[in-house]
């Protein structure tokens, strides 16, 4: 799936188009930069295989590409990859009711009422964790911070896609993504 705003390009294979020899971890992290690669070239920009290099909590950036910023995720289901012109998380995750068992340890007591009440659990938790995972990854906090409060931000905007089986989540600084678009 390609998806292209004025702010960001999301690229995503699911499990439909992986078979059981592409679903290892190391297998999707290779398919992860073959998809940056591919978010560059549909920007208009590719010109050379990217550059990795690591800042604070290890986030990495592409020192070849000055002012781009991507962010991979993966799961059995699919693989994910955004690419835009300011800071971005993006997560995926399957829908599993063993994720249920975390729900004391990562939401407020508000969200955990949200994920009892609603029609669906598992997808809703799903949601909740897409949601904060890819804050963290944008924000490059990573999993330090307080998992419980971490959506008690206003400066983000969250893009949530439903998938048969996975959420993925895209997040982005709404401070910057009026001012910077594709």
């Amino acid at each position: 799936m390609l998806y292209k705003t004025n702010n960001y390009i999301l690229l995503t294979v699911d499990q439909s188009e992986l078979t059981e020899s592409l679903l290892s971890p190391n297998v999707q992290s290779l398919i992860g930069r073959s998809l940056l690669i591919h978010c560059l070239k549909e920007a208009g920009v590719y010109n050379e295989y990217p550059v990795y290099s690591y800042g604070p909590f290890n986030k990495p950036y592409l020192s070849n590409y000055p002012g781009r910023y991507f962010n991979i995720s993966h799961c059995v289901k699919a693989v994910v990859c955004t690419l835009s012109l300011q800071e971005i998380g993006v997560d995926v995750e399957v829908i599993d009711a063993d994720n249920l068992e975390l729900m004391s340890e990562v939401l407020n007591d508000v969200e955990i009422n949200n994920v009892v009440d609603s029609n669906d659990p598992k997808r809703t938790f799903c949601q909740y964790w897409t949601k904060k995972e890819s804050l963290l990854k944008c924000s490059g906090a990573g999993i330090s911070t307080n998992l419980k409060n971490v959506l008690n931000q206003d400066k983000y905007e969250f893009h949530q896609f439903s998938k048969v089986g996975y959420e993925i989540c895209v997040c982005v600084n709404k401070l910057t993504s009026e001012s910077n678009s594709y």
